[in-house]
């Protein structure tokens, strides 16, 4: 799902290209590195709508 989502313009959540930047590896999120050791392994389980109002730029609906 992460690289899927980079496929359709998601950048990471510590990538100064989001809409909002998170410290790395410190959020639930999909498009975080949080799942890696050095990070705690949290579960990446969501997306915020900020994204999903991205994606939704990026991709025709129709």
């Amino acid at each position: 799902m992460h690289e899927t989502l980079h496929a359709i313009s998601l950048p990471h959540t510590f990538d100064n290209k989001g809409t909002y930047t998170y410290q790395k590896g410190q959020t639930y999120n999909i498009m975080d590195y949080s799942h890696q050791t050095t990070y705690g392994s949290k579960d990446r389980i969501n997306t915020w709508l900020w994204q999903w109002e991205q994606l939704h730029k990026h991709v025709d609906m129709e």
